[in-house]
């Protein structure tokens, strides 16, 4: 089931592709685009026919592939608390204390080194790249699939990251209520969101900066 902001196809036999469709926010999630996203997963969840979901525009799945011109990071940390501490797992202790104190990005390449991502290809490859690695998920047994991400996911929650989720949802729910994203919340309000970004982000040089310098 498609909307508008949210594209849902199946580009070969047995994937499922949802594809995040707010170029002009950059794909930034909103209640209506969270729910179609769930809505997607869910119902391919259910169809056995479906081996493999792909979801273009956002990270943090079983497999990442980035074009090499894309950067992650979470730039939310400079007026609050993200709800997903996610980032010491995949990064290591000192480069997601950079991330989260300085709400910097990381480059493609970086994130590859660093295990954020399985791989960067140029720009004009990368739905190649990923239909690729989805036909070979493809070819192994599904049942097998299953219990061997399970073995990695089971690993993962010994190591803590269910525990740390949990525990990072209270921060979160902390920093809602420091004076920080109080005013911040109170400046969007005044110059609107952009604007308010756009002075969150000037002294970094990055992000929507970036577009007008």
């Amino acid at each position: 089931m498609s909307s508008n902001l949210v594209l849902i196809d199946e580009p070969i036999p047995g994937v499922r592709r949802i594809t995040l469709n707010r170029p002009e926010k950059r794909n930034a999630l909103n209640h209506d685009m969270r729910g179609g996203i769930l809505n997607g997963l869910e119902e391919a969840d259910n169809d056995p026919s479906v081996r493999v979901m792909i979801v273009r525009g956002a990270g943090c799945c079983d497999l990442v592939y980035m074009s090499d011109d894309a950067e992650m990071g979470y730039p939310a940390v400079r007026f609050g608390v993200p709800d997903n501490h996610f980032h010491a797992w995949f990064l290591g202790m000192r480069k997601a204390m950079e991330m989260m104190i300085t709400g910097d990005s990381l480059t493609a390449k970086e994130c590859v080194e660093l295990g954020w991502a399985n791989a960067s290809v140029p720009p004009d490859e990368l739905e190649a790249k990923v239909l690729e690695v989805a036909k070979r998920v493809i070819s192994v047994p599904a049942d097998l699939v299953q219990l061997n991400k399970r073995v990695v996911h089971r690993q993962m929650e010994i190591m803590g990251l269910h525990t740390g989720i949990r525990a990072g949802a209270e921060l979160c729910a902390l920093g809602t209520h420091q004076k920080s994203m109080h005013e911040f919340m109170a400046r969007t309000k005044e110059q609107g969101l952009k604007a308010a970004l756009q002075d969150r982000d000037e002294p970094f040089g990055d992000y929507r900066t970036k577009e007008d310098q």
